[in-house]
Formats: C-alpha cells, structure tokens, sequence
C-alpha cells in the first residue's frame, strides 16, 4: 500500500493557495477559522475571532469594494431570517 508523505512546506503551500489574494481578506478568513475552531474551547476566543474576523472583511470591502454576488436563494433565504426574527 503506497502513502504519500507531505512534509510541512507542502501543506502549508496547500493551505495558502485556498486563500483570498488580498491580505485583509486573507487575515479575515484565518480569524473567521481561528472563530469556527475555538468554539469547543473557548466562547470569548470565539467572540474576538469572530470580531476580529468581521472588521477585518468589512475594512476590505471598504477599500476595495469587492463586487458582491447574491445567490437565487436570496429571496425565500431573507424571507426565512425575517420570520425568525419575528418570532
């Protein structure tokens, strides 16, 4: 049976080239990982990496003003968060 062995500059290479080219974009999904992760940790961790990760995109949207596309779902998918809401 042949196993591949990766050493830790090939899977470091593996893991930077799933991320977005810009860097605040690209620090913003790392703490937005480092939120998801810690959640069985830690609830405050998960709450500044989340924070942390949300100031992160929104200044990147601010100064490069990505262009947003909104799936088709969009319509019944805000209609099911309004009615959440409501209730």
């Amino acid at each position: 049976m042949y196993f591949s062995v990766l050493n830790s500059q090939t899977i470091l290479t593996s893991l930077t080239r799933a991320l977005p080219e810009p860097p605040l974009a690209r620090y913003g999904s790392l703490a937005l990982s480092l939120s998801v992760l810690s959640f069985l940790f830690s609830i405050a961790l998960t709450q500044i990496a989340l924070t942390l990760a949300s100031i992160l995109f929104l200044i990147h949207y601010l100064k490069s003003r990505p262009r947003v596309s909104v799936p088709q779902v969009w319509l019944p998918l805000l209609f099911f968060c309004a009615t959440t809401l409501l209730s």
